[in-house]
Parts: structure tokens; C-alpha cells; sequence
């Protein structure tokens, strides 16, 4: 049991982030006390042994009122690197200095400038996105906006860095219990955006698509197949569909002991020329398949509904409904915003008032890595409300798009961009953390995507 002592100051988002480390990542028991006496902007925490470890407070304490700091002002215009006896490798500084001090008195004491508390506060609960107004084309925060991506930190997961720094000091100090231990794992995930390229269109939908191949992709050989299926039901189509590979998915998780989830759009997605829903024959087959191999069903919040908690809700309700109507028992946990489409801490309140277990947006799309700065799950917090809420966030790490796509990184199907989703997966082994990777079904196109998949899925 460690005692925790800290100002009175902002107590709901100390208090939360003191549980974060504390408690939730490192399993230590502990006892608060907020009422300092000694007007010190630092936390002390004090060991059974008496020794004690003491954390600077560089940021809550320059603040009066209470959501005063939620100001892109208040981001860092610079970082320092921390470099001392307690890490392993260098890691940004947010909030704080890069000095440390070590008194070997009668108790020993640590005396750490680097606000750790701030520091992973700013990553957790992603005020960044409220303060600062940057948007791209679909109204999403872009990771070139980001302080991590501006300072070259969005590849390394910083707040399990702060908080295996924070342990290093706690036994070097003579903490003797054991930490809360995690086990890696990795957790595929795929958005079914377009679950048919083929099927459930009509014959003059497919006939345009076939023109499209002549005349814009050059692809005759393509447009020769689907020429073919012209008339043709969709259980003929189905084999020939290349957007269909959810057998294969499956496979290729179960070859491995996973389990894939699969986010679904409940009445399709139209910006994308797919307007099939669940109720259709097809997709009730497709769930059940799922269902019946042990695989989760989820739910993939349409464009509109990141900011719109009634569309949102519809669309769960209509999930969770056909799944009962068809007798599908699966129950629907969580999921992921199309497009990651996702506004802070709006998008969450549609996931708590849904009654959801967890979200897995919280992704750049432009460039993949740690946008929350962390491979485990955890609680978000509610900066306006003040308080945290009852969902948990599962990030996701990497989208296969965000590493390939031109428009993105544009590292394509080629070893750089194998090289980086190793590096990718190799840091949340480091810290035992999940390894969330979103690939879709319609870029499993053919030998060579598939074979890249495998590849990743190895590496």
C-alpha cells in the first residue's frame, strides 16, 4: 500500500489519472491524500519503507479554474527527451524537465521533474483534439496535427514508457510487490465497408461497373468475368466476388488461435455505392457463418453518426434486432467509426448511451501508430463533464490503408511497409500490450494483398 499525496486542485482529473497508472496499469494499492499543507506543486508518493517518490507538477498547478487549460495553447510548442538511470531508451518529456535527483538520507527520495501525471493525461484523454481545431476533408483530427506526430513519437506507444519509467524509480526505491502483469496478444479487427462487390447489384450497376473497367481501369480481363455473371442470382455470384473473403479471414485467424470481430454497417454504406443492409439474405447468411465460428460481430457506426447519438443508437438497435429476429447469438460489444470519424469525447457518449463495451476508433488515418500513446485498453475520461466514463477504449494501432494508401504513408505492398508494422507490433510486445490491426475484406482482393496479410500477420 503506497499513500498518494497531491493538491486539492482539479481532483477529478488527478484522482483519474493516479487511478490510470496506479491502479489499472500497474495494480498497486494505494490511498489518497489531497490535502497538502505545505503549498508544494509536486505529488509525493510514500512507500511502506518510508522512502519517497516525488513527481513534479508542472502543469494542473498553473490553473485556476478547473477546464482552464483546455486551450491549444496549453499544447507544448517544444519536447525535451528524458535520458537518465531509470529507462532504457529515450522518451519525450510533455510536460515537465528532464532532471532527476536521488537523496539517501535517513528514507530515500526521488525527486522526478517530469510530470508523468500531465504527460499521460494529455495522451489519454485527448484534450489535444478539443483544443486544437485542425481537421481534414472528413472532419477527423489529422496525426500531422498531432504532438506526437510532430515530434516523432507516434510510433512508440509513450504512456506504457512513463509507466514502466514510474516502476523503475518505485523499486528502485524498495517497492517490493509485484506489478499487474499483461500478456501480449493480438487482436484482428475488420470494418465490412463493402461486404460484395458483386452481389446485390443489379445487372445495369454491374454493367457500368464493367465499363468502368474497360474504359477507366484498362482491366479487360476483369470485365470479361463479370461480363459473365450478367443475369446471374448472387449465390452464382458469390464465388467469383472478390470482396468476399470472410471464410478466408477466418481461417487464417483460427490457423493462429485468434479471433477476428467484425464491424458491421447495419444499413450500409452509401458514399461507397454499397447500399446493402443486414437484413438482406446474404449478409444474414454472412452473420451467421460468423456467429457459428466463434467470431464477433460488431458494430460499425455509419459517416454521420461520430456526433449523432439517435443515429448511432438506430443503428445498434437494428444490429442487435436482426441478429435476435435470425436467431444469430452473438452479442454485439463494441466497434469502430466509418472512416474513424470520431469527435472527443462526443463519439463516446454514443458507445456509454448505446450500452457498448468498448470502441476501437481511436486511430490516425493518415498515418498508423499510438494516437493514444498506449497498446492496452483502457477507461477515457470525460474532460467536460468531468468524470470518467463507463466504456472502454481498445486502440486501434494500425489500418492496413493508413500504411499502403498513396493518399496516406504511401509505403504500398512493399518491406517498408512490412518493416513498419513490425516495428508497429514489435513495441506492443514490449509491453505486453494488443496488437490492433483493422483490415478489410475487399482489400484481400487477390494472391499477392492476401499474401502480404499473411505476411503481417507473421511478422
Amino acid at each position: 500500500m503506497v499513500k498518494v499525496i497531491f493538491s486539492n486542485g482539479h481532483l477529478a482529473e488527478r484522482k483519474y489519472i493516479i487511478n490510470c497508472i496506479l491502479g489499472e496499469y500497474l495494480g498497486i494499492q494505494y490511498y489518497l491524500d489531497n490535502n497538502r499543507e505545505d503549498n508544494q506543486n509536486q505529488y509525493d508518493i510514500v512507500l511502506d519503507n518510508g522512502n519517497i517518490l516525488t513527481i513534479q507538477d508542472y502543469f494542473f498547478c498553473k490553473f485556476n479554474h478547473e477546464k482552464e487549460y483546455l486551450n491549444s495553447s496549453n499544447i507544448p510548442e517544444k519536447i525535451a527527451w528524458a535520458n537518465n538511470k531509470f529507462i532504457s531508451s529515450k522518451f519525450p518529456i510533455i510536460y515537465g524537465e528532464n532532471y532527476i535527483e536521488i537523496q539517501d538520507n535517513e528514507h530515500k527520495r526521488i525527486k522526478c521533474s517530469i510530470d508523468i501525471f500531465a504527460s499521460i493525461y494529455f495522451m489519454l484523454s485527448r484534450w489535444e483534439e478539443y483544443a486544437n481545431k485542425a481537421r481534414d476533408d472528413h472532419d477527423r483530427f489529422p496525426a500531422s496535427a498531432s504532438l506526437s506526430y510532430r515530434f516523432g513519437f507516434l510510433d512508440h506507444p509513450v504512456v506504457d514508457e512513463y509507466v514502466d519509467f514510474l516502476w523503475q524509480m518505485l523499486l528502485f526505491l524498495g517497492y517490493k510487490e509485484d506489478r499487474k502483469q499483461y500478456v501480449y496478444s493480438i487482436k484482428l479487427t475488420h470494418d465490412v465497408d463493402e461486404p460484395f462487390e458483386l452481389c446485390s447489384k443489379s445487372n445495369a450497376a454491374l454493367f457500368r461497373n464493367i465499363v468502368g473497367d474497360v474504359l477507366k481501369r484498362k482491366d479487360y480481363r476483369r470485365a470479361s468475368k463479370k461480363i459473365r455473371l450478367m443475369g446471374l442470382g448472387d449465390e452464382a455470384r458469390l464465388p467469383y466476388d472478390r470482396y468476399f473473403t470472410f471464410d478466408y479471414i477466418m481461417d487464417q485467424s483460427e490457423k493462429r488461435g485468434l479471433k477476428s470481430a467484425f464491424y458491421v454497417l447495419p444499413n450500409g454504406s452509401p458514399e461507397q455505392s454499397s447500399k446493402i443492409n443486414i437484413e438482406n439474405k446474404l449478409m444474414v447468411k454472412l452473420l451467421r457463418s460468423i456467429s457459428k465460428r466463434g467470431h464477433e460481430i460488431g458494430i460499425h457506426g455509419h459517416y454521420d453518426t461520430y456526433d449523432n447519438e439517435e443515429a448511432f443508437i438506430k443503428d445498434v438497435e437494428k444490429l442487435r434486432r436482426v441478429l435476435e429476429i435470425n436467431r444469430i447469438y452473438s452479442k454485439v460489444f463494441g466497434g469502430r467509426q466509418h472512416y474513424l470519424r470520431w469527435k472527443s469525447p462526443t463519439t463516446y457518449y454514443n458507445y456509454v448511451d448505446a450500452e457498448l463495451s468498448y470502441d476501437s476508433t481511436l486511430s490516425y488515418a493518415d498515418v498508423a501508430g499510438f494516437r493514444c500513446g498506449t497498446c492496452h485498453e483502457f477507461q477515457p475520461f470525460d474532460f467536460i463533464k468531468r468524470k470518467q466514463l463507463n466504456i472502454v477504449e481498445r486502440p486501434l494501432i494500425a489500418m492496413e490503408c493508413s500504411v499502403i494508401d498513396e493518399r496516406y504513408m504511401n509505403l504500398g505492398y512493399t518491406e517498408k511497409a512490412l518493416e513498419y508494422f513490425k516495428k508497429l507490433k514489435d513495441e506492443c510486445r514490449k509491453h505486453n500490450g494488443n496488437f490492433v490491426l483493422l483490415w478489410h475484406n475487399s482489400r484481400l482482393r487477390d494472391e499477392n494483398e492476401k499474401r502480404f496479410y499473411e505476411q503481417v500477420l507473421a511478422c
